[in-house]
């Protein structure tokens, strides 16, 4: 991974291969969607606007979306995305996107190539135990392309299997998703700030990008909470337009 750009929440843009790529694009504008559900923070979603234009966004060669929930591919995006753009997505929301009109689709199950790049996926752990499955599947994949590893954890939390995959694969660079979103009931349902500085600690050879957070309002913990007490050299905390040149 050469570039990594920041946009909101779990929107990011990442060169690899020499590719533009796209994840988990949410285009609304600041307030437009209600709050989640079940969750103590009663704010309109998203809670800020975009740093920059749509059209800008989605000057992109690909889009690899982690799953199919409105704060990582909403409403808007299936409306305006260009339904022939190229899109990876996990095997379980193959039909939904297929039923929104997108024609250049590829799903994966367990590996594939796409874009020139090798996709690993591990299935993520978002609402922990029982309640993983009132949420739906959401994805982890592992892009590889010659000696430049980059995982991107999608929603899950910092379980025992997470941790033995990366201590196995050893990638350089990891986009976390953090934030500590909680819902009631459920509970934490994906990496808050203790747990994003244990992941980067026990990474200590990767460079761990945290995003996820300041975006929607189930997501308790804060980018400034996190940045008050981060002594992590490898734990990047990058603000909403952010660039971040990597090699």
């Amino acid at each position: 991974m050469k570039k990594f750009i920041h946009y909101r929440h779990a929107t990011s843009l990442i060169l690899i291969n020499d590719k533009k790529i796209l994840i988990d694009p949410v285009l609304a504008n600041k307030e437009t969607y209600p709050p989640i559900i079940y969750t103590k923070n009663k704010r309109k979603n998203p809670l800020v606007n975009l740093p920059t234009t749509i059209d800008k966004i989605l000057n992109v060669d690909g889009i690899i979306i982690t799953h199919n929930h409105n704060d990582h591919f909403d409403i808007l995006a299936k409306k305006i995305i260009n339904k022939s753009i190229p899109i990876l997505c996990q095997k379980e929301d193959y039909n939904s996107f297929t039923e929104s009109g997108f024609k250049n689709l590829t799903f994966i199950d367990r590996e594939t190539t796409w874009m020139g790049v090798n996709i690993k996926r591990f299935i993520g752990t978002h609402g922990g135990h029982i309640y993983n499955k009132k949420l739906g599947v959401s994805s982890s994949y592992l892009l590889t392309v010659k000696d430049s590893t980059v995982y991107l954890t999608g929603d899950t939390l910092l379980t025992l299997s997470v941790r033995k995959i990366l201590r196995k694969i050893k990638p350089n660079f990891i986009i976390a998703n953090g934030g500590g979103a909680r819902m009631n009931l459920l509970g934490k349902i994906t990496m808050n700030n203790r747990d994003l500085m244990e992941l980067a600690k026990i990474n200590n050879n990767s460079t761990v990008i945290a995003v996820h957070m300041d975006s929607i309002n189930h997501c308790e913990d804060t980018r400034e909470k996190l940045n008050n007490i981060n002594n992590i050299p490898n734990l990047l905390v990058p603000k909403d337009g952010e660039e971040i040149i990597l090699y």
